[in-house]
C-alpha cells in the first residue's frame, strides 16, 4: 500500500510507538507530521497545516486524551484511526466513530485498517 505524497499526522506519547509508526508510514511514501507527543503539540500542528489523515493515540498521559484533536480533525473533514491500548468500547464517541487498532499492533493489520481508512483519500499538494 502506499500513502505517497499525504501527510499523516502521528500523535502518540510514548517514543519507540511514534517512532515505529513514522518508520512504517514514511515506508509506505507518508511525509510524516510530528509525531507529536501532546494534545498542544498535535493542536499547534494542525493550526499550521491541515494533514490529510492521522493516527491518534487516545491516552496521552498525565490524564489527558487526544479527543480535542479528534474533534479539530473531524471539524476538517480529515479521516483518522484510533490506535489504542484500550478497547473500542471504552472509547469517547467522538473516539469510536473511527477505525480502531489495539495496541499492541500488528504492522500488518495496521496498514490493511489504514488502506481501508484512508485508500480512497487523494493526497493534497505539500
Amino acid at each position: 500500500m502506499t500513502l505517497a505524497g499525504r501527510r499523516v499526522l502521528i500523535v502518540e506519547d510514548h517514543f519507540l510507538i511514534a517512532h515505529e509508526l513514522s518508520e512504517m508510514m514514511a515506508e509506505a511514501g507518508a511525509k510524516v507530521v510530528g509525531p507529536c507527543l501532546t494534545v498542544e503539540q498535535a493542536l499547534a500542528r494542525l493550526a499550521r497545516k491541515t494533514p490529510d489523515c492521522a493516527l491518534l493515540d487516545v491516552d496521552l498521559g498525565n490524564q489527558t486524551t487526544s479527543l480535542a484533536v479528534a474533534r479539530e480533525l473531524t471539524r476538517r473533514g480529515v479521516p483518522f484511526v484510533v490506535v489504542t491500548g484500550y478497547g473500542a468500547e471504552t472509547l469517547a464517541p467522538a473516539l469510536r466513530a473511527a477505525p480502531v487498532i489495539t495496541k499492541p499492533f500488528v504492522r500488518r493489520e495496521l496498514m490493511a485498517v489504514i488502506a481501508r481508512s484512508f485508500g480512497g483519500r487523494e493526497g493534497k499538494s505539500a
